[in-house]
């Protein structure tokens, strides 16, 4: 069985964690729980129950779309900032590929979008892809990829709701 658990750095062993990125596996090995002690990005990381080795990871923070990322993403100009979730990494260990565990974790990520955004302003969660196949995994739930920037993509939290009401 798996379980999600935000990131304690004395609880969870996040050294053997690869993915096959080394840009993803350094970040949660060396920033991840420094940028949750900052309140900058909280980390969640997925768990097999009675063992502390982390085997999946996502990170959001808050986000706000303006200016010229407005105009990738809508192809239109918009007057005033959008505020957004940034679902900033999601990865799984490639030791547990083919699990569905990715799919686990974003619909993870995604509740935890529609609580925050029952309390607070938020119109869209974002992502900005590591490359063209993982933008392929997040088109798959949903995700619109910007007009000009193919790798960032975004979904609203209306859409989100319908998902999780049925």
């Amino acid at each position: 069985m798996w379980s999600i658990e935000t990131l304690d750095s004395s609880q969870h062993d996040r050294e053997p964690f690869d993915c096959g990125v080394a840009d993803l596996n350094e970040w949660l090995k060396r920033q991840a729980n420094q940028s949750g002690k900052k309140g900058s990005t909280l980390t969640r990381v997925l768990l097999k129950d009675g063992d502390s080795r982390v085997y999946g990871y996502y990170a959001q923070t808050a986000y706000s779309l303006v200016g010229e990322e407005l105009a990738r993403a809508f192809s239109v100009p918009q007057k005033y900032p959008i505020p957004c979730v940034l679902l900033a990494r999601l990865a799984c260990c490639e030791s547990v590929r083919g699990q569905h565990l990715g799919e686990m974790l974003l619909l993870h990520a995604l509740r935890s979008c529609v609580r925050v955004s029952e309390d607070i302003g938020v119109q869209f969660v974002v992502v900005h892809a590591i490359d063209d196949s993982a933008a392929r995994f997040y088109e798959k739930y949903g995700f619109e990829r910007f007009v000009d920037h193919p790798n960032h993509l975004l979904i609203s939290l209306k859409e989100v709701r319908k998902v999780f009401s049925t």
